[in-house]
């Protein structure tokens, strides 16, 4: 049964994410897209995608010895860039028509049985 502990994100019996998450996202690209009045391309949603995986990087990358960042600041602006990231995807697959729920199902009995290097 998820759970909406104090922090406000909803999470599953696991302490994971819910699929909420995805269908909220999805709806939030939607609904800007809307509002803006946007006419997004695959082609132009991809290189958006490139631009904000690159300023994930950049976020990223600076860490040293792979610890977490250990100040607010960038871990808000990591989470910004994280929540990019996930919006032009989501907002990918719409325009290719892709189901990311049923995708992820799928990628996950692939990766049940597949045999990692």
């Amino acid at each position: 049964m998820p759970s909406e502990p104090e922090n406000g994100h909803v999470t599953g019996p696991d302490g994971l994410p819910d699929e909420r998450l995805l269908r909220q996202v999805m709806a939030d690209a939607r609904d800007l897209i809307a509002r803006e009045g946007w006419q997004p391309t695959i082609g132009s949603r991809m290189a958006m995608l490139l631009g904000e995986t690159l300023e994930l990087a950049e976020e990223i990358l600076p860490l040293t010895g792979g610890q977490p960042p250990d100040d607010e600041a960038r871990r808000q602006r990591i989470g910004h860039e994280m929540y990019d990231v996930l919006w032009n995807v989501c907002d990918l697959a719409r325009l290719t028509g892709i189901d990311l729920e049923q995708a992820a199902a799928g990628k996950r009995r692939i990766n049940q049985t597949r045999t990692w290097l």
